[in-house]
C-alpha cells in the first residue's frame, strides 16, 4: 500500500471519527452561542419564541456551554456521554420550543426552524446510538 493511500485512508478516518463530528458539533454550538450574544443580536428584531423562556443572552450561554462541553470532550477523551446528550439536547430543546410556538401561532414559520433543529438533533441520536460500554470500553450496547 502507498503512503499516499495510507494518508487518504488515515485523513477519511479521522473525517468520519466521532472526535471530528462532536467537533463540528461544538463549533456549531458556539458559533450559535456568539450570534446570541448581546452585540451579535443587538440589530435582531428579537426572537420572541425563544425569549418567552430566557433572555438571549442565557441561550448564548447555553449554546456556548454545550459547544464547551463538546470540544472538551474531544480534547480530554473523557465524558462523551454527557457530550453527545449535550449535543442532542439543546437542538432538541430549541425545536419543541419552536414547535410549540408554532402550534400556539407565536411563530407562523417556527415550523421550519424547528424541523431543522430537531433533524440536528437525531441525526447525534443516530450517530452516537451505539457508544462503547463504558466498563469494557469494546462491547456495544445495544
Amino acid at each position: 500500500m502507498s503512503d499516499t493511500t495510507r494518508l487518504a485512508g488515515h485523513i477519511d478516518a479521522t473525517l468520519r471519527s466521532d472526535r471530528a463530528v462532536l467537533t463540528v458539533l461544538g463549533l456549531f454550538a458556539i458559533l450559535t452561542a456568539w450570534f446570541y450574544t448581546p452585540a451579535a443580536a443587538a440589530s435582531a428584531a428579537g426572537m420572541p419564541v425563544v425569549e418567552h423562556y430566557l433572555p438571549l443572552p442565557v441561550w448564548s450561554a447555553v449554546w456556548a456551554v454545550a459547544g464547551f462541553i463538546m470540544l472538551a470532550s474531544v480534547i480530554t477523551g473523557r465524558g462523551r456521554v454527557v457530550a453527545v446528550a449535550t449535543a442532542s439536547a439543546v437542538p432538541l430543546m430549541w425545536a419543541a420550543i419552536y414547535t410549540w410556538g408554532w402550534l400556539l401561532g407565536e411563530s407562523p414559520r417556527g415550523y421550519v426552524t424547528a424541523t431543522t433543529f430537531l433533524v440536528i438533533a437525531l441525526l447525534v441520536t443516530s450517530r452516537f446510538s451505539v457508544l462503547p460500554a463504558p466498563e469494557t470500553g469494546g462491547d456495544h450496547a445495544r
